[in-house]
């Protein structure tokens, strides 16, 4: 699959997960608020009913617990911004996970699937 900065590159329903690891930091940094716009509305054109959408992403340092040290270099996103973008464009948070400070997993599904 070839996606953009505008959209996922995926077919109208045609998932039923929608994976994207350390791939949100570089829409929401880099891209403008008009494809930003657009990879969230294709994100949710792409799920089949009662699809779920996983993000994986690094933790910004400032983030890290006590003591800890993040040993990649690149991009990261806040979690807590990423709960707060997709959660007031229709997504609703299932689960948030963190197996390691560095890395944080969170899954969501559309909290209304009128919103399609």
């Amino acid at each position: 699959v070839v996606g953009s900065e505008g959209t996922v590159g995926l077919g109208p329903q045609s998932v039923d997960v929608l994976f994207l690891s350390s791939t949100f930091h570089a829409i929401y940094g880099r891209a403008s608020a008009a494809d930003r716009q657009s990879f969230v509305a294709s994100m949710k054109a792409a799920l089949k009913p009662g699809g779920r959408v996983v993000v994986v992403e690094n933790t910004p340092t400032d983030e890290l617990p006590a003591g800890q040290s993040n040993p990649y270099v690149g991009y990261t996103i806040s979690k807590k911004l990423l709960v707060d973008y997709l959660g007031t464009r229709g997504f609703r948070l299932l689960q948030e996970q963190q197996f390691v400070p560095q890395r944080y997993l969170l899954s969501w599904d559309l909290a209304d699937s009128a919103q399609r």
